[in-house]
């Protein structure tokens, strides 16, 4: 069977996402094959989706149990699929087998896995994940792991890997076999598709730069304050992130926006993440994320800002915190009993706490106590230095283990409460402020004035917070800085003491 050539061979490509990483840890989600021009794709009827598995396939519990159909229906359908083709080519098929192996076994298929063929054609390649294969041949994939697009993706390397096989003069299915079998070259040097003379020839100034595909698709947005510095950063050192790698991997172009200071390289580049959605500033981009505002007279949060609201505050989950410590100072810690390291018993470092800090009840009490906390822990190299004075005249000696986690737990969420609700202040004065600053490069004064909506959504949060950690960097630099909102005026001097709140 396996002396069929290339070019005459049934194949069917294939492609499963899961709510597991195996059949004992989660459910067959999604499946999908093409054999010819005939696609195919079904979703498990699952009864739940993960959350964390929607942010990655986009397939919601709602989609799964509306057009879900049975596995058994799927079952039949591959088992079909499968009798007629003569071999079956999936990236990665370690991970597919797992869930269909016992479906089919009895089949006896062929498999050719496009994986183990990219660690024998691309051995220097620094990922080999579908996503960094398929950009490094010159077809990035959409962000959201559905099959059509990653059996689409499997076509796409099957016809280049076969083109670079028959070069090597492996042109039957059997010989593709014995190449897979052997051991494939190692190889520890990082060979990536931007050429280094681009990246050393980026200028020294500050700006936004661009990492594009093949084909200039635009794949990620960043800052900086030194281009040159910060692009070539990328490709210094061994220890790098996976998804840095599998970005690099996809890398043949950079653009670079120059702009006067690293200011203004600040908006631009939230304005371009909004204009372009590259699909790795996924943090900008989090749909789970979404910034709050808390009402201070009812505690209640909210998505939408309204006057006399605190916050904006990064998540909801900055606003829940403190209820959950002001539930356990009015006798419910059954909460903070959730949390993975405060089992057993804690009452009475709840209680010290508690009398320490003169029973806080209500928002403005908590930001007060928060202060305190904040500052001290400031003032000491390690919270276990701090936690002792801070206490004071309570012995903490008197505690157990579990009872003094409980304390720092209290006091290091208290004290976060406090950050956030001060940054929050900074980030509704920074919305519609004027800006007068001294640039580091060449000391010219410049301005900008924003007229920004209070942030609901994840880049204007992100926009303003990435604003505000610059003008940190301006004052801690010492240069001339005024800040101008709803009619007050602040000096390098008060934004000083002022940016030490957070």
């Amino acid at each position: 069977m396996f002396t069929m050539l290339l070019s005459n061979a049934n194949i069917l490509f294939l492609d499963c996402q899961s709510t597991g990483a195996s059949p004992a840890q989660g459910e067959l989600l999604e499946i999908g094959w093409q054999n010819g021009d005939q696609l195919t794709t079904y979703i498990h009827a699952v009864d739940e989706v993960p959350r964390r598995i929607t942010r990655i396939t986009g397939i919601t519990t709602k989609m799964a149990r509306a057009d879900g159909v049975p596995l058994e229906q799927i079952h039949e359908e591959l088992r079909a699929a499968v009798e007629s083709a003569d071999v079956l080519v999936i990236h990665y098929a370690q991970f597919e087998k797992a869930w269909i192996r016992d479906v089919i076994e009895d089949l006896e298929p062929r498999w050719i896995c496009t994986h183990k063929l990219a660690q024998r054609l691309l051995p220097t390649l620094p990922r080999k994940g579908i996503r960094a294969v398929s950009g490094f041949l010159g077809e990035p994939i959409d962000e959201a792991k559905r099959s059509s697009d990653h059996v689409e993706a499997t076509i796409g390397i099957w016809n280049r890997f076969t083109e670079m096989l028959k070069a090597r003069g492996i042109r039957t299915l059997d010989e593709v076999e014995e190449f897979v079998s052997a051991p494939a070259p190692k190889s520890k040097e990082r060979v990536f598709p931007l050429p280094r003379e681009v990246r050393l020839a980026v200028p020294e100034t500050p700006g936004v730069y661009r990492f594009l595909a093949a084909d200039r698709r635009i794949l990620y947005v960043g800052k900086a304050t030194d281009l040159k510095s910060r692009v070539n950063s990328y490709y210094r050192g061994k220890k790098k992130a996976e998804k840095t790698l599998e970005l690099l991997s996809q890398v043949y172009h950079v653009d670079t926006i120059e702009t006067q200071t690293a200011l203004e390289a600040v908006l631009l580049e939230s304005a371009q993440i909004k204009e372009h959605e590259p699909p790795y500033n996924v943090q900008q981009r989090s749909h789970d994320r979404q910034p709050a505002y808390l009402d201070a007279a009812t505690g209640e949060p909210h998505d939408v800002y309204q006057d006399a609201f605190w916050g904006p505050f990064a998540s909801r989950s900055q606003v829940d915190s403190i209820h959950v410590v002001r539930a356990a100072l009015e006798g419910n810690p059954s909460l903070l009993q959730e949390s993975e390291f405060l089992n057993g018993e804690i009452g009475r470092g709840v209680a010290m706490f508690d009398q320490r800090f003169e029973s806080p009840r209500r928002l403005e009490e908590f930001v007060r106590v928060g202060q305190t906390i904040h500052f001290a822990l400031q003032d000491h190299a390690s919270d276990d230095q701090a936690l002792p004075d801070l206490m004071s005249p309570f012995d903490m000696e008197e505690l157990a283990d579990e009872e003094v986690a409980v304390v720092r737990y209290l006091a290091w969420s208290v004290a976060s409460f406090y950050r956030a609700t001060t940054r929050g202040q900074w980030l509704q004065r920074l919305a519609v402020a004027s800006i007068e600053w001294e640039a580091h490069t060449t000391g010219e004064n410049h301005r900008i004035d924003l007229e920004e909506p209070q942030p609901t959504t994840v880049l204007e949060f992100d926009r303003l917070s990435a604003l505000l950690i610059e003008l940190q960097r301006v004052v801690r630099d010492g240069r001339k800085l005024t800040l101008t909102s709803q009619g007050e005026r602040y000096d390098t001097e008060t934004l000083a003491v002022a940016f030490r709140s957070f």
